[in-house]
């Protein structure tokens, strides 16, 4: 009987095996294109020719390949070189509109409300502006101001500031650090401990009482 040698296992082809410099097929160009114009790797497969059924495996798979990521990687780049596109000016724009304040831009002091003009506004204020719309009244018409989303403003700059999760107020100084709470406590203790342990001071019958008595000791001393 003839023993055949153990098989090797099958392996799965793995991203890492595949070169940032390995050249690009036509179909994995296709999808480069494709998936840069909306950054959606589904339906980048999918308009690129790959299967429906399985555009989203496909798309992901495609994404993640070495080579692939590398290609889009340096586009994105080039646009931000060409816009300009930096964090910081990101963070900027953002805390425009977190912190816009519609009293610098609307002024309701009289009965009716009117927009400040334009030339009046800073650049920070006009940043935090979606919308200024014309609207018909009964009456004639009013101008509507729209702003930004302050709140997911708000929400962006907080998670790049760190401001969530269990160590977010620890960074923030909302809660005490657990060095602090516990020195806190032993002061607690401490003031506790010292209230308890003082001598109670004397009522002013016990204070008259006790004068009394040094009273009659002097005196017997003074017979003596």
């Amino acid at each position: 009987m003839t023993t055949l040698p153990p098989r090797a296992p099958l392996r799965a082809p793995s991203l890492n095996d595949t070169k940032p410099d390995r050249p690009l097929s036509l179909k994995q160009r296709r999808f480069i294109e494709e998936y840069l114009i909306d950054m959606n790797a589904t339906a980048a497969a999918i308009r690129a020719g790959y299967s429906e059924r399985a555009a989203h495996s496909h798309g992901s798979y495609l994404a993640r390949r070495p080579n692939i990521a590398a290609a889009i990687e340096r586009v994105l780049a080039a646009r931000r070189m060409d816009l300009r596109v930096t964090a910081e000016r990101v963070i900027r724009e953002l805390a425009r509109i977190a912190f816009a304040d519609i009293g610098r831009i609307i002024d309701w002091s009289d009965e009716d409300m009117t927009v400040r003009p334009p030339g009046t506004l800073t650049e920070d204020e006009r940043a935090a502006i979606a919308e200024v719309a014309v609207v018909k009244r009964s009456d004639g018409v009013a101008a509507r101001v729209t702003l930004h989303d302050k709140e997911r403003a708000l929400e962006a700059l907080c998670r790049h500031l760190g401001l969530f999760g269990p160590r977010a107020a620890h960074k923030a100084g909302l809660i005490e650090s657990p060095s602090v709470a516990a020195e806190r406590i032993r002061e607690m203790i401490r003031a506790k401990h010292a209230k308890l342990c003082a001598p109670e001071p004397a009522s002013e019958e016990t204070q008259a009482r006790h004068g009394g008595h040094d009273a009659e000791r002097r005196d017997e001393n003074t017979e003596i």
